[in-house]
């Protein structure tokens, strides 16, 4: 099963993190750097106990290991007013862009390198200067590719698609026939879905939706982005909800407003199949490359009238925003809007 062999590999890992971390940690600060494992403390791996030799002073803090951030860790990080400041994130790897929006949001963290930002009482500590190691790659080969989360995306929003033909699981995912056979072989493989009486369905699918997620912004988003735009007129950008997008439909953060009203929206994606120029016309929208209109293509193509993505497609894009606003609202429409355990 998954999760027994997610664990497994969690606890190897864990092992190597700590070490790496605690070693350079001490060596870059000459503070010391000890953990206190312990499994019973929900939602945490145990503390850690933050020394100072000299005056013998100590911290304790909560304590989270990954190997990984994905963009959905961080927003979870973030939204949880509860563990700023008496937390500290240790994972393997941690990009500037991850480590500058967790320092922005007072996330103390700390990296297998050394670079950390911890602040907490009397203790200010930040590194940013020590040589990352890239984190590897995933051993999914096309799994988390434009084609594989097309497939993906099209079978978190209809779960009886998994057992169609491949001719219709094609058409439904806008993907090649050519690439089904594969695709549900990795998902088997790393098992997404099982077989039960010549049957398939899914399964561990907030593991996958997170994952989905979380490879959203660097691998399918870019597919779908077509050009910048701002209104004309920029009264446009007050009284949005009262346009007619006319075969066009809200995304991101304003169909977040639209769905839970609690964001109020300061980029707008519009999804269009039309021409850009009609699209422009129609809405009276110009090319600016900082406008507050984001053009993008639909990811699965659809006849069907709507007004605003689907909770699926608006959470992904949330949840790749560097804006903490997005983030949370993202966490509350996956709470109250996203079931994967069915």
């Amino acid at each position: 099963m998954i999760h027994e062999r997610l664990l497994n590999l969690n606890k190897m890992k864990q092992k190597e993190i700590i070490a790496t971390a605690t070693e350079n940690f001490d060596q870059l600060t000459g503070w010391q750097l000890d953990l206190e494992l312990n499994q019973h403390i929900t939602g945490f791996d145990g503390n850690v106990i933050l020394t100072n030799p000299i005056k013998k002073e100590k911290i304790k803090l909560l304590v989270q290991i990954k190997n990984e951030l994905r963009a959905t860790d961080i927003a979870k990080l973030i939204t949880n007013k509860g563990l700023k400041n008496n937390c500290l994130v240790i994972t393997q790897y941690m990009s500037k862009l991850q480590r500058e929006l967790l320092k922005n949001n007072q996330i103390n963290y700390l990296d297998s390198s050394g670079n950390c930002f911890i602040q907490y009482k009397q203790l200010f500590v930040f590194i940013d200067n020590q040589k990352v190691q890239e984190q590897r790659q995933t051993k999914s080969g096309k799994l988390f590719t434009e084609k594989g989360m097309r497939l993906i995306y099209a079978l978190l929003l209809n779960n009886n698609l998994i057992n169609a033909t491949y001719r219709q699981i094609s058409a439904e995912a806008d993907i090649a026939l050519g690439n089904i056979g594969n695709l549900l072989n990795e998902l088997k493989a790393e098992d997404f879905i099982k077989i039960k009486d010549d049957k398939r369905s899914i399964q561990n699918k907030e593991i996958l939706f997170d994952k989905w997620a979380a490879a959203y912004g660097s691998t399918l988003r870019p597919h779908l982005f077509q050009k910048r735009l701002r209104f004309v007129n920029r009264q446009d950008i007050l009284n949005w909800k009262n346009i007619n997008l006319n075969n066009a439909y809200w995304g991101g953060e304003p169909a977040a407003y639209l769905l839970d009203k609690f964001l109020s929206p300061q980029e707008f994606i519009i999804y269009s199949e039309k021409p850009t120029t009609q699209l422009m016309k129609e809405l009276k929208l110009v090319p600016d490359i900082g406008g507050e209109i984001i053009l993008m293509l639909p990811p699965l193509h659809s006849s069907k009238e709507k007004k605003m993505a689907d909770p699926f497609i608006i959470y992904a894009e949330l949840i790749n925003s560097k804006d903490s606003r997005c983030l949370e609202a993202a966490q509350r429409i996956k709470k109250k809007y996203i079931d994967t355990k069915r």
